[in-house]
């Protein structure tokens, strides 16, 4: 999906963004990818950091989906999610430089839902949302399930 994502951080002075940027090392061989940006909105709107690995390749993180989540009013973490075609998993971004820290597997389409035939309905995260201290992360999937 092309759809970009924006969610603030506890305090409204930061926002994360998770949009498609094209062209990206500005070399022609560069493909269109979707990345998770932090602005400052304070004193102007800056961008301050571009989500990366934090594996020591500095590389940016790959399969990101649209839903993106800032925890709480105390919480640094930013939630987006990573699917491959085997698995979806939640990564975790810190909120201060936007490294990915960790992550977590999510239950795939075949465990979250089933027609009335028995078999499978494909189902991708639709959303995310924190609690209000950032403690719980809630995920929603387009087929209804959470």
């Amino acid at each position: 999906s092309a759809a970009c994502v924006m969610s603030w951080n506890g305090n409204g002075t930061s926002l994360s963004l998770s949009a498609i940027f094209t062209n990206i090392t500005n070399k022609p061989a560069s493909k269109s990818l979707r990345q998770v940006r932090i602005y400052s909105v304070l004193p102007e709107l800056q961008l301050q950091h571009v989500g990366l690995s934090e594996d020591g390749s500095g590389g940016l993180v790959t399969h990101l989906t649209p839903p993106l989540g800032w925890g709480g009013l105390h919480s640094s973490l930013i939630a987006g999610v990573v699917q491959t075609q085997r698995k979806h998993f939640v990564a975790l971004f810190e909120g201060c430089n936007a490294l990915r820290h960790g992550q977590f597997d999510l239950r795939t389409a075949t465990q979250t839902s089933s027609n009335s035939n028995g078999s499978a309905v494909a189902s991708e995260v639709g959303q995310l949302a924190w609690n209000a201290n950032g403690s719980v992360l809630a995920v929603s999937y387009t087929n209804g399930a959470v």
